[in-house]
């Protein structure tokens, strides 16, 4: 995370894995801010999946808003098709 004037920029690599134990890597950038006091989070992020069942997700960019919550943050991926 880096810190500007009006709030924090994001960089976020997770490794995911699917029930049937395939990782994903999940990669996501954005910022955070507060407005009118309100805090905002807003990511766009990537797959990196493996051939296989889950390589469609290679083609899909997501885009997010997350929320805080009191054990961290919470966020609503959207996909556009």
């Amino acid at each position: 995370m880096i810190r500007t004037a009006k709030g924090s920029r994001l960089n976020v690599r997770l490794l995911l894995e699917t029930v049937d134990g395939v990782p994903i890597l999940f990669q996501y950038s954005g910022r955070a801010s507060q407005i009118e006091g309100k805090p905002r989070i807003e990511v766009a992020g990537s797959f990196d999946a493996p051939e296989g069942p889950y390589a469609w997700l290679n083609d899909v960019q997501a885009f997010g808003l997350g929320f805080p919550t009191p054990t961290g943050v919470r966020y609503h991926f959207y996909h556009f098709a």
